[in-house]
């Protein structure tokens, strides 16, 4: 899970940087995005690691278990073969069978990481989908209707939940009037609000207060 949020940050921040080129390019701090950029990848790096430090012992485990089995049986074979307990084509056989093992063991072990790791991808993709909506209409609400059109933000606070429990407000006390039929522009850095603020005023996030909208 770790990794898969790592790598859902990463993805995120550098899709809104393409998203927001033209923004970017004129009005935002080159050396800021970049940083902004590079601490996802090196946060998703961290995570990719530890996984291949992991691969790597699991890999040199099977390996040395696999030394082990092939050393032993052609000793025991040689030995065996030296009593004349068995035939020299036994011999053959057999280390041919622990060879035969050995290369099967190493493709099972990458086909059953390949599994646990598309289980992984689908199970975090439940979790992502199989959510309640967070935003419901009040019990007994009337459909809407808009007589003159006007957009009224009053003292509106919202923040983005995080981990452990933290929020980063986006806006605290914001106050904001649109008139019927007027139109406005919405200028800023990237991580500033504006798309915050659209997907508030389309209810696809839930405002924590505001007074009037």
């Amino acid at each position: 899970m770790a990794q898969a949020d790592a790598r859902a940050q990463m993805t995120g921040r550098v899709v809104d940087s393409y998203s927001n080129i033209q923004t970017i390019k004129l009005f935002a701090d080159t050396e800021r995005e970049q940083r902004y950029a590079r601490d996802a990848m090196e946060g998703f790096m961290v995570t990719v690691h530890r996984q291949m430090r992991l691969v790597t012992i699991m890999s040199v485990g099977l390996t040395l278990l696999n030394t082990a089995l092939l050393v032993g049986t052609a000793a025991m074979a040689i030995s065996a073969w030296y009593m004349e307990a068995i035939s020299l084509g036994v011999l053959a056989i057999a280390i041919a069978l622990v060879m035969r093992i050995r290369f099967m063991s190493d493709w099972i072990l990458w086909e059953v990481a390949g599994l646990f790791e598309n289980i992984g991808t689908v199970q975090d993709g439940m979790n992502t989908i199989a959510q309640e909506p967070t935003v419901r209409d009040a019990p007994g609400a009337q459909p809407l209707q808009v007589p003159k059109g006007e957009i009224r933000f009053d003292a509106m606070r919202f923040g983005y939940e995080q981990a452990k429990g933290e929020s980063k407000t986006v806006f605290d006390g914001l106050n904001l009037t649109i008139a019927p039929g007027e139109k406005i522009g919405l200028i800023g850095r990237s991580g500033a609000g504006k798309s915050t603020l659209a997907n508030l005023l389309l209810r696809f996030l839930r405002r924590t207060r505001w007074a009037d909208f």
